[in-house]
């Protein structure tokens, strides 16, 4: 039965597939073989030769790299084994760092306004420092006000500014209150924002008290 069965066999197989094709097949059958067998010899060779498991270390080298901080990497490294592993708690780590990245967001937006209003502290800084110079009114102005002690101007100009001998003399310790007057008047003005700088403080005082 069994020479008859493959008798029949071989009788049968050239009514299936003609020869001539099969010879036309078997270059190509023979060059696909190694390719058909790669699969298997490449999933052999995983199972005989295994892949070493990452350590924790290899994957990150501190808590900083980990979007969470501390947190999400003590759920991560807190059970080593298999079933540890499979059993992470995924949902608390991302609600960890949902919270984080929306802390770290309004930590930018805080320090964003913080730099607005320093920037605007700057330029305001800047401003106030600008000094100006004094301008020849207002040293008429000072030089008026501090003239007051001679009764005026006028007065100031007639006794050179309480010169002894000139009559009528000017009043009473006039020249010393006119100074003193006009340091304070100097100082009340010169606050920082304005400077005498190349203004022609002697040509004004000559013009009004020549």
């Amino acid at each position: 039965p069994a020479p008859l069965k493959l008798a029949r066999e071989r009788r049968c197989l050239p009514h299936v597939i003609p020869p001539h094709i099969l010879r036309a097949a078997m270059p190509c059958a023979l060059a696909l073989l190694p390719l058909l067998l790669a699969p298997g010899a490449l999933a052999a060779r995983r199972v005989l030769e295994p892949v070493p498991a990452p350590t924790m270390k290899s994957l990150a080298s501190s808590t900083d790299v980990i979007c969470g901080g501390p947190e999400i990497w003590r759920i991560i490294k807190g059970n080593p084994s298999v079933a540890g592993i499979m059993s992470i708690n995924w949902e608390k780590i991302d609600a960890t760092a949902e919270d984080y990245i929306r802390t770290q967001k309004a930590l930018i937006q805080r320090l964003g306004h913080e730099l607005e209003a320093l920037a605007k502290r700057i330029e305001e800084k800047k401003a106030h420092e600008q000094v100006q110079e004094i301008s020849p009114e207002k040293i008429r102005e000072l030089i008026t006000a501090a003239a007051a002690s001679f009764d005026g101007i006028e007065n100031a100009q007639r006794t050179k500014c309480g010169v002894p001998s000139i009559r009528p003399r000017a009043p009473r310790r006039a020249f010393r209150k006119s100074s003193e007057e006009f340091r304070a008047a100097a100082e009340a003005y010169f606050t920082g924002e304005m400077s005498l700088g190349n203004a022609p403080f002697l040509d004004v005082c000559t013009e009004l008290l020549p």
